[in-house]
């Protein structure tokens, strides 16, 4: 008896009460037991899963099978905070006398409310909403740390900080205390 699932990636830091992207995993099974009967697919706190992209979200989704057998199925998961705090846990797939349980994490954050790039302007802004540690770093597209323009305690407001780099693909890391935003910016001259 097994069931076996393709493992899904993993979530950065979303603001609490926000939608994370959609991301998906795909399950089946062979040799369950008893021949007919349903597979029990539950997401743990701060994660919700579907059988269709982009609707039906749930904490639970019962998938039958039958002749021992799950045809291979894919599930979608949102990645949906409560409260600020790290999460790390498993979607368990438990059926016919096998489990399978897919890894999932994020990181729930209260601190920023945004934190985009304007690829015309070479500009990043976020918004904190308490004193906190702020770092702010920029790498090349192939992972090279090439700048870090922000490493303060900075108080609560909207910061917009010029970023001075030549047409290309980046990537940067936003830093409250310990919460990561990681993002990519296109800049274009």
């Amino acid at each position: 008896m097994y069931l076996l699932s393709i493992i899904m990636s993993l979530w950065t830091s979303v603001a609490v009460n926000q939608i994370a992207g959609e991301q998906s995993y795909k399950v089946w099974g062979a040799d369950l037991l008893p021949g007919a009967d349903t597979v029990v697919i539950t997401a743990p706190p701060g994660f919700h899963i579907s059988l269709t992209s982009g609707a039906h979200y749930k904490s639970v989704i019962k998938v039958p099978y039958s002749n021992g057998k799950l045809d291979t199925i894919q599930i979608f998961a949102i990645f949906f905070p409560t409260a600020e705090k790290i999460y790390i846990d498993s979607i368990s797939n438990i059926g016919g006398g096998a489990a399978a349980y897919v890894r999932v994490n994020g990181t729930g954050i209260n601190q920023v409310k945004s934190a985009q790039v304007s690829s015309i302007s070479n500009k990043i802004k976020y918004t904190i909403h308490k004193q906190n540690e702020i770092t702010l770093k920029v790498f090349s597209y192939d992972g090279q740390l090439l700048q870090t323009p922000v490493h303060e305690t900075q108080d609560p407001g909207t910061y917009t900080i010029d970023v001075q780099l030549p047409k290309g693909i980046y990537y940067y890391t936003l830093n409250v205390g310990n919460a990561p935003i990681i993002d990519k910016a296109l800049v274009i001259q």
